[in-house]
């Protein structure tokens, strides 16, 4: 499954990809940072979140260039800069 998140100007997409493990059934949750720029767009990894270590409780833009991904394990702000690199990423046990 794929769920999409636009940030309040339009210039970044925050993509979540979920899916299982090969072997295991339990989710797994892919975090990408898109950024709307036409033929110059690129994509950032933001990592991912494994059910079976740790619960991805929800995920919303706080700010035009800031993310805040809420873990079972507590909260994760993500700074995004003018080019549309994130400061840091999420290490959900994946």
């Amino acid at each position: 499954t794929e769920s999409r998140l636009e940030s309040a100007d339009g210039s970044l997409e925050l993509v979540v990809y979920g899916g299982s493990a090969s072997m295991a059934p339990d989710p797994l949750w892919e975090l990408r940072l898109h950024t709307r720029d036409g033929l110059l767009s690129r994509e950032y990894d933001l990592g991912c979140v494994n059910a079976d270590v740790l619960s991805l409780n929800g995920i919303d833009w706080t700010g035009p260039r800031t993310l805040r991904v809420t873990l079972s394990s507590g909260v994760v702000d993500i700074a995004v800069d003018g080019a549309g690199r994130p400061d840091r990423t999420v290490d959900g046990g994946c």
